[in-house]
Parts: C-alpha cells; sequence; structure tokens
C-alpha cells in the first residue's frame, strides 16, 4: 500500500473484528515504530502488547465506560514511556512527542497489513500499570485498540457508534481543519488561533 493511501484510508473504527492477530504481524507493526526518528535516537518508546483473552479480561477495569467497545479488539496495546528516556532540554520533553511519532510510525503500517487502530485517552494509568506491572515512574501515553474491520456493524455497538462507523464505512473522516487554518509561512499568524482559543476558554468555563 503506497503511504499516502495508508494515510487517506487510516480511520479509527470501533467495528471490530475479534479474529485474533498474528504475533508476527503485532511484531511487523512495533518494528515500524521502532524507526521512527527520536532526539538523539533515545527511542523513549515502550509497548505492552496485550493479546489473551484472560489478560485483556483482566485490563477491562482500567478502561473508561464509554471506550466498552475496546472488548471487541482482540488486540489492546499500552504505549508507555519516560521523561527520563529521552531528552529534557531546559523547559523542553521529548519523550512523548518522539513516542507519538513512533506510534504514529505503527498505525500506517497496521493500514498497510490491514489491521485497524483506535487510540483513546479514556482509561486509567494508575490501573493499567497496577494490572500490567508497568512500574509506577512510568507514563502511560495512551491504550490503542487493533484489529480487523468488521463490515457487519458488531450489535454490541451503541446506536451512535453504529452511526459514526457506517459513515466510515461510506468513506466520509471526521472534520478536519482546512490548511488555511494551521499553515503558517515565514511567521505566526496569531489572529488564525484566536478564536478557536476563545471557544476552548468557554468550554472549560461550561465543565
Amino acid at each position: 500500500m503506497e503511504i499516502t493511501k495508508a494515510i487517506e484510508n487510516r480511520m479509527s473504527y470501533r467495528s471490530f473484528k475479534n479474529d485474533p492477530i498474528e504475533r508476527k504481524k503485532i511484531e511487523e507493526i512495533v518494528k515500524a515504530g521502532s524507526l521512527a526518528p527520536s532526539c538523539f535516537n533515545n527511542q523513549p518508546w515502550r509497548y505492552v502488547v496485550v493479546d489473551t483473552k484472560e489478560d485483556l479480561e483482566k485490563l477491562y477495569p482500567a478502561i473508561a465506560e464509554g471506550n466498552y467497545w475496546m472488548k471487541l479488539a482482540p488486540v489492546i496495546i499500552a504505549i508507555v514511556s519516560h521523561k527520563d528516556f529521552d531528552c529534557v532540554i531546559k523547559s523542553r520533553t521529548y519523550h512523548q512527542f518522539d513516542t507519538g511519532m513512533a506510534t504514529g510510525f505503527m498505525l500506517l503500517k497496521a493500514q498497510e497489513l490491514g489491521i485497524h487502530t483506535h487510540l483513546v485517552a479514556g482509561y486509567s494509568p494508575s490501573k493499567t500499570r497496577k494490572i500490567l506491572g508497568i512500574p509506577e515512574d512510568m507514563e502511560v501515553v495512551s491504550l490503542m485498540a487493533l484489529g480487523y474491520l468488521s463490515e457487519d456493524l458488531p450489535q454490541e455497538l451503541s446506536d451512535q457508534h453504529k452511526s459514526i462507523d457506517e459513515e466510515k464505512l461510506r468513506g466520509k473522516r471526521a472534520k478536519r481543519h482546512p490548511l488555511e487554518k494551521i499553515l503558517h509561512y515565514n511567521g505566526y499568524d496569531g489572529k488564525k488561533d484566536e478564536e478557536e482559543r476563545q471557544k476552548m476558554e468557554k468550554s472549560e468555563d461550561e465543565k
């Protein structure tokens, strides 16, 4: 699969088949991540793969209720890092940035292999660490669900999530910002983001 096609076709589905994923393919995906650049080649990423029914069930209590659909996925990967594993230059820490790049490589390799991925922020880091034996000082950056796509929408999905995946199956992806909003030449134009900043502040006030 061409890289552009992989980027264009990758979407975060919830409609997973429960078919197992061969460990050889999982290792290909992680290998792709390991080839990502990082500050001084520190490679701060660590990945804890959960792929047995028994261990997946142990992990479920760490996942937020809204991410119930992750129980459909045959593989969940905990993405882990530590500030000390990478560059810290004054106020700049690079471990999350570099781990994110590596994870992005993994998403595209999975897409090439016909495996769909969905990253989430809805989980308890402390519970995840305890369940998976991850040291307390390690940061659980995200959880990633992996699986083969089920075009027959699973009955376990809520009506809202079925509707979202139906749109994705028809090729409709979540709206992206236009280039003129995110692209700056030869200097930053703050006017572009002021409205967005005000919206976010208003949203925070309403919480």
